[in-house]
Formats: C-alpha cells, structure tokens, sequence
C-alpha cells in the first residue's frame, strides 16, 4: 500500500479494497474524502479508473494531464476537482456500488 494513504486510513478508517494484486480501490462513496486527503498533501491525480462490484473494469476512466506551464499546487488543484467532477458524477448517475483506482503523479 502506499505510505501517502496510510495517516489517511489511520484516521478516517476508510479502507481500500484490493483490486489485483498491484492495484487497490476505494469505494465510489468514499473518494470525496481520499481526494480531500490528497488534496491536502499535495498529491496530483493523473486519472483514475472506475472498478465494478466484482473488480471488473468498466472501462470508464479519465485522466489529467499535468499542466508544465502551472505551479505544482494549480496542478493539484485542478487535477483534484476535475477527479472529484468524474467521481460525483458517476456516483450520482450509476450508484454506489463501484470502485475508483486512483493514478497519481
């Protein structure tokens, strides 16, 4: 797992779910907050992959492309809300019961 995420689970108890074996997800309920913690530690998000109930790619995805011309906190921003956009969305269309793998610079 990665180090970023483990003082985010150690405190909210929000934990991943292990997708494959070099892959962990988190609950498309629960990634307002993993993208908030990320936010806050600076973490740009390059793109993320949606995960079915049975750990299958739905093949709906999006991605970031980092900026070189912006500094490195307008590049967390803006790949923060262009994942919490996707995420909402999805939720709100298609319900609960997905997963989101996060790709991160």
């Amino acid at each position: 797992m990665s180090i970023i995420y483990d003082d985010f689970i150690n405190m909210k108890k929000i934990y991943p779910v292990k997708i494959t074996s070099y892959e962990i997800g988190w609950r498309i309920k629960d990634i307002n907050d993993v993208l908030q913690w990320l936010n806050k530690n600076n973490q740009i998000v390059l793109g993320g992959d949606i995960i079915d109930s049975q750990k299958n790619y739905t093949y709906d995805n999006w991605f970031y492309n980092y900026n070189h011309l912006q500094s490195v906190l307008e590049n967390v921003n803006t790949s923060i809300a262009k994942a919490l956009d996707y995420t909402s969305n999805y939720l709100k269309n298609n319900g609960d019961d997905y997963y989101v793998v996060l790709i991160l610079k």
